[in-house]
């Protein structure tokens, strides 16, 4: 008999239940408690757990080589941290804080990859999670646009706003549009692995609260796979003739109506027809761009190959930024990994990134199996690393971080032969 209380007693799906999906409820209390009374620690101490989680697991299963790897990565950057206090001006608190911050990556992938080798967590159940937290945050998003609750993406501090979009109570819309699109993509594979019609309604669920967020991934990008994935519905023989018939039939007026709506709140807004105008030119952050290459080159070297730290860099870029304010970074990951790290540190940060990206694109050109897992995770892979160097907003955003390095550890799964096949859902 089914035990009712099988997800409670089973440890490896807690824990993915609780990286993976219980930020749609996390972030938005974060934001809610934030924004109303000032409270921000909440996704802090939510975080912190996640890792002490990650040392408990380190320290129960302690290997040699973890401990030599896990004292070379620090011996590292505390060599890095006292070049930067003796030749800059930074605040310790500041570049531990912000140390720890960016380590979320290794610490998630490192648990993932432990429960994918040795407990009975399966990947699919890990894919199941993706979707429920895209569809949870969705639903949230939709209900807050429809009945106006929470912050406008696109506001001023004075309540101005100035674009379409709501964060509803989630803070950094950018970040919340990739976390999106990323289980809008995760929906479409699930259903073309399974042909289960859930993962169909899923998919167009989440793409309804990515494009209400109103950012330029959560609009453009999602309608992008929207298009792309209801052609492949049509011509996938696998599909029901009924659901086919019905995309046939909606899909040409679903995307006027889409389209129109696109249209008409873009054009409303002067601010969002310049960042349209700076997406099709591939101009997204000129600016930041422009004003960070200016410092780099000008820069000693040293700064260069070992960086600043993160306080001192974001003060002494502000100096060339074109906006007056007191701090600035380029919002462009690779640039600023560059600027605060330098190039030593900036290669160990991105090469989870490239490793996960050979392994899915090696396992798709020279594998037997699993072609279409393989395709979805370099898919995916791609797109967080493509948003990370154009649009920034992956290495130094701790909830990217750690939706990121799930898709990490998957494609490390590949390799390593640890994708247990049966699709479970999160309830069952």
């Amino acid at each position: 008999m089914n035990n009712p209380f099988a997800l409670r007693l089973n440890y490896p799906r807690f824990i993915a239940v609780y990286i993976i999906v219980l930020p749609s409820l996390i972030d938005l209390l974060h934001g809610f408690l934030d924004t109303k009374f000032g409270f921000g620690l909440v996704s802090s101490a939510y975080r912190a757990s996640i890792i002490l989680m990650a040392l408990l697991i380190f320290f129960f299963q302690l290997k040699i080589s973890n401990c030599i790897s896990l004292i070379s990565l620090f011996i590292i950057y505390l060599s890095a941290l006292f070049f930067w206090y003796v030749t800059g001006n930074v605040h310790l608190f500041t570049e531990i804080s912000t140390f720890v911050n960016i380590s979320l990556v290794f610490v998630v992938i490192y648990i993932f990859f432990w429960l994918l080798k040795n407990t009975s967590l399966t990947t699919d159940f890990i894919y199941a999670c993706i979707v429920k937290y895209g569809l949870y945050t969705s639903i949230i998003l939709v209900v807050s646009l429809i009945f106006g609750i929470g912050e406008a993406t696109y506001s001023n501090s004075a309540g101005d706003v100035y674009g379409f979009g709501t964060q509803s109570f989630y803070i950094a819309g950018n970040v919340l549009g990739l976390s999106l699109v990323l289980s809008q993509l995760t929906a479409g594979y699930l259903y073309f692995k399974t042909s289960e019609n859930k993962y169909f309604f899923y998919f167009i669920l989440i793409f309804a609260g990515a494009f209400s967020i109103g950012s330029r991934t959560g609009m453009a990008v999602s309608s992008l796979l929207l298009g792309v994935f209801l052609v492949s519905v049509l011509f996938n023989g696998k599909s029901s003739m009924v659901l086919r018939v019905s995309v046939l039939a909606l899909a040409l007026p679903a995307s006027v109506l889409v389209g129109y709506k696109a249209y008409e709140v873009v054009t409303k807004y002067p601010r969002m027809v310049e960042k349209v105008e700076m997406l099709i030119t591939a101009n997204i952050r000129a600016e930041h761009g422009d004003a960070v290459k200016s410092y780099l080159d000008e820069r000693a070297l040293s700064h260069n190959l070992y960086g600043e730290g993160y306080s001192s860099y974001i003060k002494n870029l502000a100096a060339y930024s074109p906006k007056q304010r007191e701090t600035a970074t380029a919002e462009q990951d690779l640039y600023d990994a560059i600027g605060v790290y330098g190039l030593v540190i900036s290669i160990l940060l991105f090469m989870p990134y490239l490793i996960s990206l050979i392994a899915s694109g090696a396992s798709f050109l020279f594998g037997k199996n699993q072609k279409l897992t393989s395709a979805f995770l370099f898919a995916s892979v791609l797109m967080i690393l493509g948003h990370s160097i154009i649009a920034g907003h992956v290495v130094f955003s701790s909830k990217m971080l750690q939706f990121a390095a799930i898709f990490i550890a998957l494609s490390f799964s590949l390799s390593f032969s640890l994708n247990k096949t049966k699709v479970t859902d999160v309830h069952s």
